[in-house]
C-alpha cells in the first residue's frame, strides 16, 4: 500500500509539471487555457481513480496456485554395469587331423551343418587298409593255433608253456588288429560334435600336418558372450544371474551368468564373465553385444516421477507440500534413472508427496492447491523406477 501511495505521488508530480509546462506553452501559441486545464484536470482524475482500484485490488489475497501432485513409492533400485563383449559359440574348435597324409576327399563345404561323428574330411588310407588285411589274417592263424594247442594238451599232446605261447601270440595278433584299425580311422577326420562348419581351409590333393586346420566348426544353438568387468563389479556375480544382452541392431536377449573367473587378468586387472544365450536369434558367433550386469541391487528404495525434480547445476530439488498447503523447496540427492521414474537416496520419506505438474509457476512459501480445487485439470498420478548405468558409472 505504501508503495502504491508513492507511486501515485510520483505520477501525480510528472502530471503536475506538464500541466504547468502545457500553461507556458499555451501562453506562447495563443491556444486557450481552459482547455489546457480540463485535459489535465481529467488526467489527475483518471490518476487518482486508478490508484484507488489499485489499493483496493492489493487488499485481496491471491488464489492458490494449481497444481498435481505423486506420491513418493518404494522399489526396488537396481544399477547396471554395461560392457561390451564377444559372442562366441559354446563350442567353437579348429578341425585338424592328427596324422600326416594326403587329403582324398572333403566331404563338407562350408556353412554346412553335420552332426557328431560325420566325416568331415578322408585322407589317403590305401597303406592302413592293406596293413589292417595283413593283421585280420595273423589273428586268424594266431587264433587256430591257440585253439590247436588247447585240443593237443586236452590229449596230452602240447605241454602248458606251448599253451602260453600260443595264448600270447593270439592276444598280441588281437592287438595288432586294434592298432590297425585305429589307424586306419584315423585317416578320416571326424566332427566332435554336432555344428556348423566355418571356412573349410584346405583342399582335396594337399598335404597336411597332424595340428594343421583344416575347417572350423561351432554349436549354434546356444551362444555364448564374454565380457570383463572390473573386480567390484564381479564380487556381486554368482552363475545364473540373469542379465541383458543387446545385439548390434539394438535388439535384444534374455541370458543368464554362466561362469565368473576366479581370477583377475594380471595385466587388465578385469574379470572374466561368460553369459550363456538360449536362443541367440540374429546374434552371430564373432559379433560384438553389450551385457547390462546388475552391479547393485537396493530394495525398498524411493521413485518420483522425472517430472518431479527441478534440476540447477548439480543439485536437484522437489516441492512438496506443507500441512498447511505451501510449496516446501526441498532439496534431494537422486539414485539411478529409467522408464520415466528417479530414485530419491536422500531428502524424502515414505508416503511423502512431490508436486509433478506447476512446479514451474512456485516458489517456496506460495500457497498450492491440487488441480480441479484451486486450478485447471489434473490428478495425483503414481510412482516408482529403475535405471540403467553406462560402463564404470552408476546412476
Amino acid at each position: 500500500m505504501q508503495r502504491a501511495t508513492k507511486r501515485r505521488l510520483s505520477v501525480a508530480a510528472g502530471v503536475l509539471g506538464a500541466f504547468i509546462l502545457g500553461l507556458v506553452l499555451a501562453a506562447l501559441i495563443g491556444e486557450p487555457v481552459t482547455s489546457r486545464v480540463q485535459s489535465a484536470a481529467g488526467a489527475v482524475q483518471s490518476l487518482v481513480s486508478g490508484g484507488e482500484e489499485e489499493e483496493s485490488g492489493e487488499g485481496q489475497e491471491r488464489p492458490p496456485t494449481a497444481v498435481t501432485f505423486a506420491a513418493v513409492e518404494t522399489g526396488v533400485a537396481e544399477e547396471l554395469y554395461r560392457a561390451v563383449g564377444e559372442v562366441a559359440a559354446e563350442n567353437r574348435v579348429r578341425v585338424t587331423p592328427s596324422v600326416p597324409g594326403i587329403v582324398e576327399s572333403v566331404e563338407i563345404g562350408d556353412g554346412e551343418r553335420v552332426a557328431e561323428g560325420d566325416t568331415l574330411v578322408l585322407l589317403d588310407n590305401d597303406q592302413q587298409e592293406v596293413a589292417l588285411d595283413a593283421a585280420q589274417a595273423a589273428l586268424t592263424q594266431a587264433r587256430e593255433a591257440y585253439e590247436r594247442t588247447q585240443t593237443l594238451i586236452e590229449d596230452g599232446y602240447a605241454t602248458e608253456a606251448e599253451l602260453e605261447r600260443d595264448r600270447t601270440a593270439f592276444i598280441e595278433a588281437r592287438a595288432d588288429v586294434e592298432r590297425a584299425r585305429q589307424m586306419l580311422d584315423d585317416r578320416a577326420v571326424r566332427a566332435p560334435f554336432a555344428g556348423e562348419v566355418g571356412i573349410v581351409a584346405v583342399d582335396e590333393g594337399a598335404y597336411v600336418q597332424p595340428g594343421e586346420m583344416l575347417a572350423s566348426l561351432a554349436t549354434t544353438g546356444d551362444l555364448v558372450v564374454r565380457v570383463s568387468v572390473p573386480p567390484l563389479v564381479a564380487r556381486g556375480l554368482s552363475p545364473g544371474d540373469a542379465v541383458t544382452v543387446e545385439g548390434p541392431q539394438g535388439e535384444t536377449y534374455d541370458a543368464k551368468i554362466a561362469s565368473v573367473s576366479p581370477l583377475a587378468d594380471p595385466r587388465s586387472r578385469t574379470v572374466a564373465v561368460e553369459a550363456a544365450i538360449p536362443e541367440p536369434g540374429a546374434l552371430r558367433p564373432g559379433s560384438f553385444a553389450s551385457v547390462s550386469l546388475v552391479e547393485a541391487r537396493r530394495e525398498n528404495a524411493l521413485f518420483v516421477p522425472a517430472e518431479a525434480i527441478l534440476l540447477q547445476g548439480q543439485l536437484a530439488f522437489v516441492f512438496k507440500p506443507t500441512q498447511e498447503m505451501t510449496a516446501e523447496r526441498r532439496r534431494v540427492e537422486v539414485g539411478v534413472r529409467r522408464a520415466g521414474r528417479v530414485e530419491i537416496r536422500e531428502g524424502l520419506l515414505p508416503g511423502d508427496r512431490v508436486v509433478v505438474e506447476g512446479k514451474q509457476k512456485l516458489s517456496a512459501g506460495m500457497r498450492i492447491a491440487p488441480a480441479g480445487e484451486g486450478g485447471p485439470s489434473g490428478g495425483p498420478p503414481d510412482g516408482g523406477a529403475r535405471q540403467e548405468a553406462n560402463a564404470g558409472e552408476s546412476g
